[in-house]
């Protein structure tokens, strides 16, 4: 989902990008759930814990279990928030209010 969506919107100025946070995550097991995601050019990484801290802090109260999907504006306010999984359709909706 994420690498189609990624296609079609990074010429248009969305950036993609997945962290995890989950201390259980090495990075061949991130590039392995990638592959087997249909999406391993996307950018990703294991986020720190201050970073983790920070992604809690941005989706505010709404931010929750994993997985969560936080949608940032250009000028990085929080616009959206979607606790547990997503489908195509509600990724592409949030993806087109944002973008710039």
């Amino acid at each position: 989902m994420l690498a189609q969506l990624q296609q079609t919107y990074e010429s248009q100025g969305v950036k993609f990008v997945s962290l995890t946070i989950e201390d259980k995550d090495t990075p061949s097991a991130i590039e392995a759930w990638l592959k087997k995601a249909g999406a391993p050019g996307l950018l990703t990484g294991k986020a720190s814990r201050n970073a983790a801290a920070q992604l809690h802090k941005l989706g505010g109260e709404d931010f929750g279990p994993i997985p969560s999907t936080v949608f940032i504006t250009p000028s990085g306010t929080v616009s959206q928030v979607i606790v547990g999984a997503v489908g195509h359709g509600q990724l592409e909706q949030a993806v087109l209010a944002i973008k710039p």
